[in-house]
This record gives structure tokens, sequence and C-alpha cells, in this order.
């Protein structure tokens, strides 16, 4: 009896948990790495390599195609991971 129960048991980790476990980490580092860029692109110090000068609306352009550039990685990794997702959260029918 004791053996079949054992049997039957669930693994304490599985790889769909572990999978899911990876991509909520992939979507807090990104989400992170967003914001970082963010925060520094308006005080970052170009140099000579200033193509964005100081010209407002050049850099709030270039900040913005950086921004969706990111927003469309996050979109593949939800493309990518969103059967876990719907696991994660136990969203049912």
């Amino acid at each position: 009896m004791a053996e079949s129960h054992s049997s039957t048991m669930e693994p304490l980790i599985t790889a769909n948990r572990l999978t899911q476990a990876v991509s909520v980490v992939l979507f807090s580092l990104v989400g992170l790495f967003t914001l970082f860029i963010g925060w520094y692109l308006p005080r970052a110090d170009w140099g000579r390599f200033n193509v964005i000068r100081d010209d407002g609306a050049a850099r709030l352009i270039v900040e913005l195609l950086i921004v969706l550039l990111f927003v469309v990685l996050l979109g593949v990794l939800v493309g990518l991971f969103y059967p876990f997702l719907y696991d994660l959260f136990d969203v049912y029918e």
C-alpha cells in the first residue's frame, strides 16, 4: 500500500515548475533592465558618441525606441512562456 502511494506522489520539483521559475526570473530581469535603461538614459554622458545631443525631442524619440524594443522583447518572452505562465497562475476555465 505504501508502495503504490509513493509511486503516485509527484516529485517536489518538476520540469514544468522549473520552467515556470526560469520564466519568472527572466521577466523580472527584463523588467529591471528596462527600469535601469529608463533611469540611465537621461543621465548618460555620451561623450563623442553623443548622437542624441541636448535636443529634447531627439532624446525622447531614442528613449521611446529603446523602451519599444524592450516591450517587443517582453512580448516575445510572453509568447514563448505563455503556457507556463498560464499554469503558474492557475488560470483555468
